[in-house]
């Protein structure tokens, strides 16, 4: 077993893992994704409680309600105003620090010692390289820049292709520096779970939503009707009969 303190801290990851190891024998290779957002959403909490610790930047990021987060903290914002305070409670404590370990590796975030009356301490800080990043500067990979585009129809000359690639480029730096990472099993296997979730959840909203609808039109039904009974039954079978003034004497209350 690893003892804490035992790896460094400065990355980057430099391969033989063997829990990487198994997700690219068993999966074709560890996941990269798009982590822009995320990534400035740590930057920034950074940023903006400078001296504290990383556990404290996670808490607001999730949105702690702990008198350890001051109000002043719930007030912080990222550089385009997005509210730091809850931006990232949808992923666990561990998954954020893992993305800070991501982004100390990329040389985003560096790590400074501090000096404090119980002794010393560590904090993190964004690098040159993360407040760049942060404020939409720099040449990081932008999303569809390494796609080849490809002649469509086979009409497609050199100079249409040099057009099309020029306007796709145009649009990516437009849309700011994109950060592509490739994240360990944990944290993919945290994403997954996290996106399965909401699939549910908002199946089950539209189930809500259906019920919701069929009372309504059930209500309005048995208003048409002028049906005065306590109950639904009649609306079982109007399908069957139509609009009748009450479907008696298939109604088991009639």
């Amino acid at each position: 077993m690893l003892k804490s303190g035992s790896l460094p801290e400065d990355g980057p990851c430099a391969g033989g893992c063997d829990a990487c190891d198994r997700a690219r024998v068993a999966g074709g290779g560890v996941a990269e994704r798009d982590m822009t957002k995320e990534a400035r959403l740590l930057l920034a909490g950074i940023d903006a409680l400078k001296a504290y610790g990383l556990s404290k930047v996670v808490a607001l990021l999730r949105g702690s309600k702990s008198k350890d987060i001051a109000p002043w903290m719930m007030q912080k914002t990222a550089p385009d105003g997005t509210l730091l305070h809850g931006s990232g409670q949808g992923r666990s404590e561990a998954w954020w620090k893992g993305l800070h370990g991501l982004l100390v590796g990329r040389g985003m975030i560096e790590l400074k010692s501090m000096q404090g009356p119980r002794g010393s301490y560590t904090v993190s800080a964004a690098a040159r390289a993360g407040i760049d990043f942060l404020q939409a500067r720099g040449q990081w990979s932008a999303a569809g820049a390494s796609q080849g585009t490809q002649p469509t129809q086979g009409t497609q000359t050199s100079a249409d292709a040099d057009s099309a690639a020029a306007a796709a480029a145009a649009a990516a730096a437009a849309a700011g520096p994109r950060l592509m990472l490739r994240l360990p099993p944990s944290m993919d296997e945290e994403d997954a779970a996290a996106a399965a979730a909401a699939a549910a959840e908002r199946e089950r909203q539209r189930q809500r939503a259906e019920a919701r609808a069929a009372a309504d039109g059930v209500a309005a039904e048995r208003e048409e009707l002028g049906c005065q009974y306590p109950c639904h039954s009649c609306l079982v079978v109007l399908s069957a009969v139509g609009k009748a003034p009450c479907p008696a004497p298939r109604c088991v209350c009639c």
